[in-house]
C-alpha cells in the first residue's frame, strides 16, 4: 500500500469534516450501531476492564459506548485532522473520563500503541478502504491486538449488487481470508436475519500460548505436578548439599557421603525436570500448530465448506501437498486401498500449493465427483494452507521437493507426517474402522504409522 493512497483518503475525509459535518449528516449516525449496543447489553461482547481500539470512529460514539459498558480505556483513531477535535468535543460532553476515552489523529497502518489492545472494533472502516488495501488492513489489526485480544467486526454492506464503493461490499468469508493468513484465528461467526440479510459479526482472536498450555495440561495432567515435585527435590537436595559442605571438615567421610547423595539427587532431578520442561514446550508448540491447521478450510463435494476442526470425530484427514502432478499421483496411489481407507474414515485433501502456473494454483487438484463425498475434499483459500506449511517447513528445515503429507487422527491431532506420498498400505492395515461397536474407540492406540 502506497503512502499516496492514504494521503488521498485523508484529503477526502478531511474535506467532509472541514466543511462542518453535523450530527446526523451523511455517514454520521448520531449513535453507535444498534447491533453493537445489543451485543454489549446481552454480554456477548465483554469489555469490562479492557482496553478497546476503534479506528475510523468518526465523532466518537463508539469509544463512549465502550467506556460506559465498563471498558478500562477506549481510544479512537481518525485519519482526518478536523475529525479529532469534533470527536473529543463530543466525548467531553458525555460525562466520561477524557483521560481514558479520547480520539487521536493518525494513520491506522502506522500508528502504534505500545501496550496493545484487548478488544478492537471495526465497523464501516474496512468497507471504506479500497480493496487493494485489505491485506495491509489485516496485518495492521494483528499488530494492534495484544496476544489473546479480540477483533469484533460488524460486516457492512452485505449486498453484492450494491453500487461500487466506497463503501465497498464485504462479507464474513472475505474477512476470514484476510485475517487468518495474517496470523489471526477465527473464533466464531454469527449472522442475523438469514444468510444474506441482517448484521454479521465476526470475532477473531490470535491463538495464545496460555490456551495451548491449558490443553497440554489436560492431555498430561501429572506433568505439572512432577515439575513442582522435582523443583522441591532440587531445592531440598541443594540445601542439604550446602549443609554437607559445612560439616565436611567436622564429620569427615559421613559428610562426603551425604554430599554425594544430595548431589546425585540434584543431578537426577534436574535431568528429569529439564526433560519435562522440554516435553511441555514441544507439546505447546504442537497444540498451537494443530489449532492453526484446524482453521484451514475444505469444501466437500456437496458444496459445504468446513474447517478441519469441524471434521474432528468424523474423519481421519490425510493432507497431501505439492505440485498438481504430485498430489494427483498421491491420490492415485490410494485408490487400490480406497475401500479399507474409507471404512476407517479417511478423507483425502489434495492441495496443489506449490504450482507455479496461474492456471493450476487454485488447489483443487484433482477434480472429484459427488460420489467422492466421503473420500476427497478440496482445500479452499490456499493462502492459509500455504502459509501454514511454509511456516512448518521453514522452522523444521524440511525440503518440499517430492511433496509432503500429514495424517490426522479422529481427534484432529497430527498422527504422522513425512515427505512424498502417504504410506497408504500401512494406513489401510493399521487404522481401525469408524463403524461397528468399537468404531473409533482405538483411535490413537492403533500403532504408529
Amino acid at each position: 500500500m502506497a503512502d499516496s493512497d492514504v494521503d488521498e483518503y485523508q484529503k477526502r475525509w478531511e474535506a467532509s469534516w472541514n466543511a462542518g459535518l453535523k450530527p446526523g449528516e451523511r455517514f454520521d449516525a448520531c449513535q453507535s450501531s444498534p447491533a453493537l449496543l445489543d451485543l454489549l447489553k446481552r454480554g456477548t461482547v465483554a469489555v469490562e476492564g479492557k482496553r478497546v481500539f476503534v479506528p475510523g470512529c468518526g465523532r466518537g460514539y463508539d469509544p463512549v459506548t465502550f467506556i460506559k459498558a465498563g471498558a478500562k480505556e477506549a481510544i479512537g483513531l481518525e485519519l482526518a485532522p478536523s475529525a479529532t477535535p469534533a470527536a473529543n468535543e463530543y466525548i467531553a460532553a458525555q460525562s466520561v473520563d477524557t483521560s481514558k476515552c479520547y480520539v487521536e489523529t493518525g494513520d491506522f497502518f502506522k500508528w502504534k500503541d505500545p501496550a496493545g489492545f484487548d478488544v478492537g472494533y471495526d465497523y464501516t472502516f474496512l468497507c471504506a478502504m479500497h480493496p487493494t488495501m485489505r491485506e495491509d488492513w489485516a496485518k495492521a489489526w494483528h499488530g494492534h491486538l495484544s496476544p489473546g485480544g479480540k477483533l469484533i467486526t460488524l460486516i457492512f454492506p452485505i449486498n453484492p449488487a450494491a453500487d461500487p464503493g466506497p463503501p465497498w461490499y464485504i462479507h464474513a468469508d472475505m474477512c476470514k481470508e484476510l485475517l487468518i493468513p495474517a496470523g489471526t484465528a477465527v473464533d466464531f461467526v454469527t449472522k442475523g436475519g438469514g444468510d444474506k440479510k441482517g448484521p454479521q459479526r465476526l470475532e477473531f482472536r490470535p491463538i495464545t500460548d496460555k490456551e495451548a498450555s491449558l490443553r497440554v495440561e489436560v492431555e498430561s495432567p501429572f506433568r505439572s505436578l512432577r515439575i513442582i515435585v522435582l523443583g522441591f527435590c532440587i531445592a531440598s537436595a541443594g540445601i542439604g548439599s550446602l549443609f554437607s559442605l559445612v560439616y565436611i571438615l567436622k564429620d569427615g567421610p559421613d559428610a562426603w557421603k551425604n554430599l554425594g547423595i544430595n548431589a546425585g539427587v540434584v543431578a537426577v532431578a534436574a535431568w528429569l525436570l529439564r526433560r519435562d520442561l522440554k516435553a511441555r514446550g514441544t507439546a505447546v508448540n504442537r497444540v498451537m500448530r494443530e489449532g492453526q491447521l484446524g482453521a484451514c478450510e475444505v469444501q466437500l463435494q456437496n458444496g459445504r465448506r468446513l474447517r478441519l476442526a469441524d471434521l474432528r470425530g468424523s474423519a481421519r484427514v490425510v493432507i497431501m501437498v505439492g505440485t498438481r502432478e504430485q498430489v494427483e499421483a498421491a491420490v492415485g496411489a490410494a485408490e487400490p486401498f480406497r475401500e479399507r481407507l474409507q471404512a476407517a474414515g479417511v478423507l483425502l485433501v489434495p492441495a496443489a500449493i506449490y504450482d507455479q502456473g496461474s492456471g493450476t494454483s487454485d488447489g483443487a487438484a484433482p477434480q472429484a465427483s459427488a460420489a467422492d463425498l466421503k473420500w476427497v475434499a478440496q482445500p479452499v483459500r490456499l493462502a492459509e494452507w500455504r502459509t501454514w506449511f511454509e511456516q512448518q517447513t521453514k522452522s523444521q528445515g524440511t525440503p518440499t521437493a517430492g511433496g509432503l503429507y500429514i495424517s490426522l487422527r479422529l481427534d484432529g491431532r497430527i498422527r504422522a507426517s513425512g515427505r512424498g506420498s502417504p504410506p497408504w498400505e500401512q494406513l489401510a492395515a493399521q487404522l481401525p474402522s469408524v463403524s461397528g461397536f468399537f468404531g473409533g474407540f482405538l483411535d490413537g492406540m492403533d500403532g504408529r504409522v
